[in-house]
């Protein structure tokens, strides 16, 4: 992607809010559901959040072929 994406912001010099971040967060998938993969994302919306982790939910889907 063009844009930067970050899964952690520190809670000190209002890093989230000067969208300083680092991509800290990972998911790993093995060579056999690698080609399941259809979507990955970071939900920044849940780090806004008062009293919130400082790290921000990272989703992936994944669809098995039909048989």
């Amino acid at each position: 992607p063009k844009e930067r994406i970050y899964t952690f912001w520190k809670y000190w010099r209002n890093s989230f809010e000067r969208d300083a971040g680092l991509r800290i967060d990972h998911l790993l998938l093995s060579p056999t559901l690698a080609p399941w993969l259809r979507a990955a994302s970071v939900r920044r919306g849940p780090r806004g959040w008062e009293h919130t982790s400082d790290h921000a939910p990272v989703m992936i889907e994944i669809e098995p072929p039909s048989d």
